[in-house]
């Protein structure tokens, strides 16, 4: 039984993405501040400066997700058989990054790894091979995993698989 491609897709956004806090100060402090950058504020507008006068913090703004897709032509490779995938990295733009990706096989359910499929570094976003499931894996629900990091975030993609006898 043949499949049609399917394509996985993760998105993560990075570290920019917290809560903000409010600062705890005593009841009457804020309202004697607002009160005081009012009068001041009033104050200099009044007395004729020709200069503008703003203030601003200075932030970082996060860096744009980066989404991670992986095509394959089926989830029920067959032993033995080539099996082709293709791992596409890119920007929130839809550009493609450089990354690091990082493949293994997982039991599903188990967040240990059975095997290293690779580590690759792809300068322009895409890895992309064919490779051979062993006879021991026949039968097996498996998880294809792949870790792609860019731009200092890591998307992960499960991509359930069971190996079909030869």
């Amino acid at each position: 039984m043949t499949e049609s491609p399917d394509d996985h897709a993760a998105t993560r956004r990075g570290f920019g993405d917290r809560v903000s806090r409010r600062r705890r100060t005593r009841p009457g402090v804020a309202v004697t501040t607002a009160l005081l950058s009012a009068t001041f504020g009033l104050g200099l507008a009044g007395c004729g400066g020709s200069g503008s006068h703003t203030s601003s913090t200075a932030t970082t703004p996060p860096p744009p997700p980066i989404h991670a897709t992986l095509t394959a032509p089926t989830h029920t490779p067959k032993v033995n058989a080539p099996w082709h995938y293709v791992v596409r990295v890119t920007n929130g733009a839809g550009q493609p990054v450089a990354a690091v990706v990082h493949l293994q096989a997982m039991l599903q359910g188990d967040p240990n790894p059975v095997g290293q499929i690779g580590v690759h570094k792809v300068s322009n976003g895409v890895w992309a091979e064919t490779i051979e499931w062993p006879p021991a894996s026949a039968n097996q629900p498996l998880v294809f995993q792949v870790l792609a990091t860019a731009l200092g975030q890591t998307v992960t993609i499960n991509y359930p698989i069971r190996i079909s006898p030869a």
